[in-house]
C-alpha cells in the first residue's frame, strides 16, 4: 500500500498509542468502535471521533474502521497554526462532508492510487477541522481533568506540569504522597501503558513541537526537555520515531505515519469493503447537513418543572410587592415560587404592620407560591399571630387552604434547626388547619452523606412537599473541585450531586436546586445569563435530575453569583427576556434533540432552536460564522404553506449589551421610568412571514450562542 498515513483497521484491538505530530481521525464503518482516550472509554458507531496531538489512546474493540493520521505540516502548509489548539469534533458542522473525503480516501488506498490523488481530500478535511473545530489549547486542557483523566487527574497534571524536568517515579511519589508501585500499577490498569512509556513518549511528542516551529538545536530541545544530553534524547527520539530528531525535521510530509500494529487486507476483504464504502459515499451526499424534520418528534418529554425567583435582600421583597415589578419582569404565575432566601424574621423586622397585611393581599390576588426561609422558631410564634388577623381580615382562609388564592411555603433550614424541632412546629400548624405548606433546606446533608443516609427515614416520614439544595451552601458549586475551568456542559453533569441523591429516596417531595451559578465564559466577558443557548441547555440538564431550580431576581455583589433575570444596574439579562418562554417549554410535552427543541400543540409547532458550538469553546466570536439549518416536514400531507413567527436572540438581538455597554450601564443610576423606557426596546427581534413547505425547506442562519424560537402555525 502506497499511503503510509491512511490505514484501514480490521482487528479487535490495537496498542496503546500516543498521537505525535497531528491529529488522528477516525471513522468505524462495520460495527462500533470502543476508544480508551487516556483513563476514559467511549463507544462510537458510525462517527467521526478526533484524537489530538499528545493524546494517548487504545483501541479496545473494532469490527471495521477507517483511520487518517494528519500531521501538523498539513495544516501549516494551508496557513493554519496547528499547536496553539485543539480540536473537537462536536463544534463540527460539516460532519457529513468529513465522512465522504475519509471515505473517498479508503477506496483510494485499497485501489492503490499514489498519495497525490488524496491530497485535495486531505486539504478539505484540514480546512473543515480547523475553522470549524478549534478550540484554543489553554481552554481545551483545562477539559481534559474532567473528560480524560479520571483516577489518574492529580497523577497526569503533574506530570504535564513537570514535563520539562526530569521525571521518576521516585519524584512522582514524593510529590504526591504515595507509593511508587501505586502510581506504577495505575498507569498499567488505567492507560495500558508503564509510567516510563508514559513520560518518554510525551516528551518526545513535545520536542517536536521545538524542533518544527523552532530553529532551536537538538541540544538546546533536549535541555529544555529534561534529558541528560542530546544523546539520549536522539536515541530516544529513534526508539520512537525511526528516525533521528534531525532528519524529522526535513521529513516530507507524505513519508510521516503512526507506529501502530497494522494489519494487511486481504483481497476478498478490499472487494467487500468496496461495495460498503460506496455505498455510505452515496448515503453522505444525499444527507445535508443541520436538516430539521419538525413533524418527527415521537419522543416527548413531559414534567412539571418550577421556577424559583430567589428574593436576597429586604430591598429585593419591596420592590417586587411594593413597585410591582412582578408585572414587569412578565413571568406569570404558573409553575413559578418565589423564594425569600433569607431569614423571615429580618424581613418581618423591617416591614410595618400595614406592609405585612399588604403582602398577603398581594399573594392572594395575584395567586402566588411564595416560601418563606425559617432560620429561627423563635419568630414562629409572630409569624402565627399576624398570619391569623390577616386570613381572618381578608377571609380567605379556606381559599389558601385550597391553594386557588396563593400559596404559603415555610422552608425549614436544617443547618440552624433540628429536625425533631421542625416536626413539632408542623405538628402545631398542621392541627391549626393554615393550609400551609412546607419545605426543607437539606444542603448541610449533601456535605456530610453519612447523616443524610440516617436522617432520610425521619425526612421521608414528615413528609416535606419541596426539599431545597442550595448551591451557595455546598461545600463546592455542584460539589466540583476548580470548576472554574472547565466548560458549563461538564459542569451540568451534576456527577457529584447524582451519587448522593440515587442513594437517597426522595421521592416523596419535589427537588429544587437553587443558585445555579452564573458561569463565566472561558475566552470572553460574556456569562451564562447572556447566553441563550446556555441557559436553555443548564435548564435541560438540571431537569433531568431535579423537579425545578433557582435564579435570583436581581444580580447582587454581596450574594452568591447565580443567574439572574435583572443586572445589578436593573436592566434585564437575556435570561430575563427568555425566561417566560423557556417556563412554557419546560411545562410542555417536548421532543429533545442535540440542539433544538420541538413542542407541538393543536395550534402550532415551536421549535428552540440553538447553537450547539458555544457548548464546545465558550469561545469569542471572532471565528464563527453562521450555519444554515434546514427546517421541513417529513409527511408530504404536512407540506403546505404556513405562517411562521420567528423570534431572535443573540449578541445584537434582545441584548443588553448592544443597547448600552457594560462601562456606561455601571458608571451611571438609572430612573425607573428610564429603565422602563429601555425596556420597551429591549426584546427578541420577531417576523412573521410566509413559506411554501411544498416548494423548498425553510432556511434559518444560525448565528454563534444565538437562539431561534420559531412557531409554525397550523
Amino acid at each position: 500500500m502506497t499511503n503510509t498515513f491512511f490505514r484501514i483497521l480490521t482487528k479487535e484491538e490495537y496498542q496503546p498509542t500516543r498521537c505525535i505530530d497531528g491529529i488522528i481521525v477516525i471513522l468505524p464503518i462495520q460495527g462500533d468502535l470502543t476508544i480508551q482516550h487516556f483513563a476514559n472509554s467511549t463507544t462510537i458507531s458510525d462517527e467521526i471521533y478526533i484524537i489530538n496531538n499528545k493524546d494517548i489512546f487504545t483501541i479496545k474493540q473494532n469490527h471495521k474502521s477507517l483511520m487518517l493520521y494528519i500531521t501538523s505540516d498539513w495544516f501549516k502548509n494551508h496557513d493554519y497554526v496547528f499547536f496553539d489548539y485543539k480540536y473537537s469534533v462536536n463544534l463540527i458542522k460539516s460532519i457529513n462532508k468529513l465522512k465522504q473525503l475519509m471515505l473517498k480516501i479508503a477506496i483510494n488506498y485499497i485501489n492503490q492510487m499514489p498519495i497525490t490523488s488524496n491530497e485535495n481530500y486531505i486539504k478539505q478535511m484540514v480546512e473543515v477541522i480547523a475553522t470549524e473545530g478549534s478550540v484554543d489549547l489553554e481552554t481545551a486542557e483545562n477539559q481534559y481533568k474532567f473528560l480524560f483523566y479520571g483516577e489518574l487527574s492529580q497523577i497526569l497534571e503533574y506530570i504535564n506540569k513537570h514535563s520539562h524536568e526530569k521525571l521518576t517515579l521516585n519524584a512522582l511519589s514524593q510529590n504526591l504522597f504515595t507509593s511508587k508501585s501505586n502510581i506504577s500499577a495505575q498507569f498499567h490498569q488505567n492507560l495500558n501503558m508503564g509510567f516510563k512509556q508514559y513520560v518518554d513518549s510525551l516528551k518526545i511528542a513535545e520536542s517536536i513541537e521545538y524542533l518544527l516551529t523552532e530553529n532551536s538545536t537538538i541540544s538546546h530541545i533536549s535541555d529544555k526537555l529534561g534529558f541528560s544530553n542530546s544523546a539520549s534524547y536522539t536515541k530516544m527520539f529513534k526508539s520512537y520515531i525511526g528516525i533521528t530528531p534531525n532528519d524529522y525535521r526535513s521529513l516530507n510530509i507524505k513519508d510521516k505515519y503512526l507506529l501502530m500494529n497494522y494489519e494487511v487486507l486481504s483481497e476478498d476483504n478490499e472487494q467487500h469493503l468496496k461495495t460498503v464504502l460506496r455505498q455510505q459515499i452515496n448515503y453522505y451526499q444525499e444527507n445535508i447537513e443541520r436538516k430539521i424534520f419538525i413533524d418527527n418528534n415521537k419522543v416527548k418529554t413531559k414534567q412539571n418543572f418550577e421556577l424559583v425567583t430567589q428574593i436576597n435582600t429586604v430591598e429585593e421583597f419591596k420592590e417586587l410587592f411594593f413597585i410591582k415589578i412582578k408585572g414587569k419582569a412578565n413571568i406569570n404565575t404558573e409553575n413559578l415560587i418565589i423564594y425569600v432566601n433569607f431569614g423571615i424574621g429580618t424581613l418581618i423586622n423591617n416591614l410595618s404592620d400595614a406592609e405585612i397585611g399588604d403582602m398577603f393581599k398581594k399573594i392572594a390576588a395575584n395567586n402566588l407560591h411564595i416560601a418563606f426561609k425559617i432560620q429561627s422558631l423563635e419568630i414562629m410564634d409572630y409569624i402565627e399571630r399576624i398570619y391569623v388577623q390577616v386570613v381572618e381580615r381578608l377571609n380567605y382562609k379556606k381559599s389558601l387552604a385550597n391553594g386557588d388564592r396563593g400559596i404559603i411555603m415555610l422552608v425549614f433550614d436544617m443547618e440552624v434547626i433540628e429536625l425533631k424541632e421542625i416536626y413539632r412546629l408542623i405538628l402545631k400548624i398542621q392541627n391549626k388547619q393554615f393550609g400551609l405548606r412546607f419545605g426543607l433546606d437539606i444542603s448541610c446533608l449533601l456535605n456530610e452523606t453519612v447523616m443524610f443516609k440516617t436522617l432520610e427515614s425521619q425526612i421521608k416520614r414528615i413528609g416535606f412537599d419541596y426539599l431545597f439544595i442550595d448551591n451557595a451552601h455546598l461545600e463546592q458549586p455542584y460539589l466540583l473541585e476548580d470548576s472554574q475551568h472547565l466548560l458549563l456542559k461538564n459542569i451540568l453533569e451534576y456527577q457529584n450531586i447524582e451519587k448522593i441523591l440515587t442513594q437517597i429516596d426522595l421521592s416523596y417531595s419535589k427537588v429544587i436546586f437553587l443558585n445555579i451559578e452564573n458561569h463565566q465564559f472561558l475566552n470572553n466577558e460574556n456569562d451564562l445569563s447572556n447566553s441563550a443557548p446556555l441557559i436553555i441547555e443548564t435548564f435541560l440538564k438540571t431537569a433531568e435530575l431535579f423537579d425545578g431550580m433557582g435564579v435570583n431576581l436581581y444580580f447582587s455583589r454581596n450574594s452568591f453569583n447565580a443567574i439572574h433575570i435583572f443586572d445589578e444596574n436593573g436592566f434585564k439579562t437575556v435570561l430575563g427576556i427568555i425566561i417566560g418562554q423557556i417556563k412554557w417549554m419546560m411545562n410542555q410535552s417536548r421532543t429533545i434533540k442535540d440542539n433544538y427543541i420541538v413542542v407541538e400543540n393543536e395550534a402550532q409547532y415551536t421549535l428552540f432552536l440553538y447553537d450547539w458550538r458555544v457548548f464546545e469553546s465558550e469561545a469569542s466570536i471572532t471565528y464563527f460564522g453562521d450555519t444554515e439549518v434546514l427546517i421541513h416536514f417529513e409527511e408530504a400531507a404536512e407540506q403546505s404553506i404556513r405562517l411562521i413567527k420567528s423570534e431572535k436572540v443573540d449578541e445584537k438581538n434582545g441584548n443588553i449589551n448592544h443597547i448600552i455597554n457594560r462601562h456606561i450601564r455601571e458608571k451611571y443610576n438609572w430612573t425607573q421610568e428610564l429603565l422602563k423606557e429601555i425596556e420597551d426596546h429591549l426584546h427578541t427581534t420577531m417576523r412573521i412571514i410566509e413559506h411554501d413547505f411544498r416548494k423548498d425547506y425553510f432556511k434559518v442562519n444560525l448565528g454563534y450562542d444565538s437562539l431561534r424560537i420559531i412557531k409554525i402555525f397550523k
